[in-house]
Parts: C-alpha cells; sequence; structure tokens
C-alpha cells in the first residue's frame, strides 16, 4: 500500500500545480444538471482525465467514481474516488479554499485518503492503520470539545434542507455551539475536522467523492461521522453526512435539534 501511497501523493502534486498554473487562466465555466450552485469548469475535466489516465496506466485493473465522469463506474476490488476540484465555485469566484480529492477503497474500505489544499499548499494523507500526515508530518489524534465549544460548518441551504426532509431544525443552534461557518468544500472541512479547526460538518445532499478521502482520515485519527438518511453508497447517488469532533457531540445535536 505504500507504493500506492507514494504514487498517488505525487500524481495529486502534479494535479496541484496544473491547476495552479491555470488558476488565472481564461477558462469555461458550465451549470451542471440546471444547478447554479453546481458549476463545472474544463480546468475540472482536464485534471480528473489527467489523474485517470495515469492512474489506469499504472494500475490498469483497478476501478473509479469520479465527479466529472470522464471514467464509467467499475465494480472492482480497488476503486478510486476522485474530485479534481471539490470547492469550484471557489475555486471560479476565491481562488481558494478548494481541494483535490483522491482516496482508495479496496472491498469498499477506505486504504488511502489524500486531500489538498492546492492553493494553502496544504497535503493532508491518512492511511488505513497508520495515522495521517500534513505535509509529511504526523497529526496527533483529536481532542474531544462538547457541543458548547464546537465550530460547525453548516450551509443555509443545508439547514433548510434538513428541515424540509424532517431529519433536523437547526435554525435555533447558533445559542448552543461556539460558532458557525460555511467554507464551500467538503473535502477540505472533514480534515479540518481531524485537524482541530472545525468540530462539525453537517452537509444534505453529497456524493461519494466528496467525502470519500475524508472519512479515511477522520477514521485515523478518532473523529466520527455517520450518514443522515442512508449508508455509504459506492455511485453517484447523493447523501446526507454529518461529521464530527466526536461522537457526544453528535449525541448531543440528536437530543436538541433532531426532530
Amino acid at each position: 500500500m505504500n507504493n500506492r501511497k507514494e504514487f498517488i501523493v505525487a500524481l495529486v502534486r502534479e494535479a496541484q500545480a496544473m491547476i495552479l498554473a491555470k488558476i488565472d487562466a481564461n477558462y469555461n465555466v458550465d451549470i451542471k444538471g440546471g444547478n447554479q450552485s453546481d458549476l463545472v469548469t474544463e480546468v475540472d475535466v482536464s485534471v480528473e482525465e489527467f489523474l485517470v489516465g495515469r492512474i489506469q496506466a499504472a494500475y490498469p485493473n483497478d476501478g473509479f467514481i469520479t465527479e466529472e465522469n470522464t471514467v464509467p463506474i467499475e465494480d472492482k476490488e480497488y476503486v478510486w474516488i476522485i474530485d479534481p476540484i471539490d470547492g469550484t465555485m471557489n475555486f471560479v469566484y476565491m481562488l481558494r479554499d478548494f481541494a483535490i480529492s483522491v482516496a482508495l477503497y479496496h472491498n469498499k474500505v477506505g486504504q488511502i485518503g489524500v486531500i489538498c489544499d492546492v492553493v494553502n499548499d496544504e497535503m493532508i494523507v491518512g492511511v488505513l492503520n497508520e495515522g495521517v500526515t500534513l505535509n509529511d508530518k504526523p497529526v496527533k489524534n483529536v481532542q474531544p470539545v462538547t457541543l458548547r465549544e464546537a465550530i460547525v460548518d453548516v450551509s443555509l441551504r443545508t439547514i433548510v434542507g434538513l428541515e424540509k426532509k424532517g431529519i433536523a431544525d437547526l435554525t435555533k443552534m447558533s445559542s448552543s455551539i461556539l460558532s458557525h461557518r460555511n467554507m464551500g468544500s467538503a473535502a477540505l472541512r472533514l480534515a479540518h475536522i481531524g485537524l482541530g479547526r472545525i468540530h462539525m460538518y453537517i452537509s444534505d445532499t453529497l456524493c461519494i467523492w466528496d467525502f470519500a478521502a475524508g472519512l479515511v482520515i477522520l477514521n485515523e485519527l478518532g473523529a466520527y461521522h455517520n450518514f443522515l438518511e442512508d449508508e455509504i453508497v459506492f455511485d453517484a447517488k447523493r447523501t446526507d453526512l454529518l461529521a464530527s469532533n466526536n461522537k457526544t457531540i453528535l449525541d448531543e445535536l440528536k437530543e436538541n435539534f433532531y426532530i
């Protein structure tokens, strides 16, 4: 597995350089499925094609699940799950706070999770049973906090969506937490839970490429996650995800704000 880890980290570094070279360039921006919040650029597609092509050349028997669907989904023993730019809206409008997210799963168990904060030059790498590194330096396990001490990342869209689904009413949560943020990149926020920068991330209608790498990192650092509706699915379907610094603050959230 170390050979695969070294391979994918080096490859993601190349992809990072590709994005940085194009960040100020003129490129086409399209809307996916009529959703004005779901953007895709030619940079997303070219980076994904680069990653897939190099992985296929090195590991021709492996399968893929990718956001931009440049390769068919196949049920293989080893599956690479790729989001070439997680946080495309941030890439387009803010030129920061977006990430490359790549995970390797073996028989649906996460083995490697790589999240690269492109602009801030942070490479967070988790390997099953081997821990997590940030730019090659080991990361310590999370230190548990209470809900009152928690910084929570959740969007207005998610707050409305969870209430409509009858799952949770988070409209009055502000008085029970330390603070609220919304960055716009699931991959980065999951990594940030592991790094102790925030303590909870809640989002509805994520896809597996948004969180596959992050779950490997969280599992290695003793953090917690669950799916609000369904279990993880290895396809392009959407699900709701809640990830937290520890299970106790999830239980507090459920007790106070679940419907």
